[in-house]
């Protein structure tokens, strides 16, 4: 009887954590070290895409110190392929947030979060390190 019971608890449990793990995020394309251009690289790429912003997610949010680093899931609908061939549908990458925190007292001026609503065009290039599947550099972004 005590087996029965821990078999079905582990059953409840294992089944948890395998629904769990196929949550996982699929992100199409990356930025430089996961973070904003500063200032924008090169536009004459292979690739241009125009998309539409379609949501923002904090993923994840770190404090060390006196600064906090926040990871955000960021996706766009690709609405217009102008350059190139991009076969995704939307475009999905992580971008890096960091901040000082309140009790720093450290005084920074906001500058302005890029991937808002709108429209935005994306220039990539191929990664070429990625074989199994089509996955792409951002080398710049306009409005």
């Amino acid at each position: 009887m005590k087996t029965n019971n821990i078999l079905l608890i582990l059953a409840i449990f294992g089944s948890a954590s395998f629904s769990n793990a196929q949550d996982k995020i699929h992100t199409t394309a990356k930025l430089p070290e996961d973070s904003i251009i500063w200032p924008l690289n090169e536009t004459n790429t292979t690739i241009e895409i125009e998309c539409t912003f379609l949501s923002e997610t904090s993923l994840l949010r770190v404090t060390q110190g006196n600064w906090e680093k926040t990871e955000k899931l960021i996706i766009y609908d690709v609405t217009k392929v102008i350059r190139g061939s991009y076969s995704h549908k939307q475009i999905v990458f992580v971008c890096n947030e960091r901040w000082p925190t309140k009790e720093s007292g450290i005084m920074l001026k906001a500058l302005v979060w890029p991937f808002r609503k709108g429209t935005k065009t994306f220039y990539l290039k191929k990664d070429g390190d990625c074989r199994t599947e089509d996955y792409f550099n951002i080398t710049a972004y306009s409005k």
